[in-house]
């Protein structure tokens, strides 16, 4: 669910007094990029708008696209530092939940081994606590989300 601001709000209501009622909302997210949209006004067609969403994605990407390219060179954003392999497993594994005990045992290193691993990594990131590590190198693309599932003991 989005927030709307005084701005968001006026430009609704500019499209409203227009005859804009409808319109279908092109979400762009590329971890560890920028995070934006495209937005197609239209009438009130709702039952219309099924026709256009193929089109209304692919136009959309590639706006977002072109617009940060014309962009990019002014503002580039920064590459997310990358962890290096045993720290990275000790972050999936944190993000599952395990206690560095846990972790260590799992990896066969010692818990200061882990708690160093993890220290460097909140570090290397500029963060505080074990939450905020699992959660940026999610957004970052260093961890897949579905690393994160606890596996079942076979």
């Amino acid at each position: 669910m989005l927030t709307l601001d005084r701005g968001d709000r006026e430009s609704l209501a500019f499209g409203a007094r227009e005859g804009l009622n409808e319109g279908i909302t092109v979400p762009f997210v590329h971890l560890g990029d920028a995070i934006g949209s495209c937005t197609f006004a239209g009438t009130n067609r709702p039952d219309r708008s099924g026709i256009y969403l193929g089109a209304a994605q692919m136009i959309g990407v590639f706006a977002f696209q072109a617009a940060r390219r014309l962009v990019g060179a002014a503002t580039p954003i920064p590459r997310s530092p990358r962890l290096h392999p045993r720290p990275r497993d000790c972050v999936v594994l944190a993000g599952r939940g395990l206690s560095n005990k846990e972790i260590a045992r799992a990896l066969a290193l010692t818990p200061r081994t882990v708690d160093g691993y993890l220290t460097a990594a909140r570090r290397l990131f500029g963060l505080h606590d074990r939450t905020e590590l699992v959660i940026t190198a999610v957004l970052a693309g260093e961890v897949g989300l579905d690393e994160l599932r606890r596996r079942q003991p076979e």
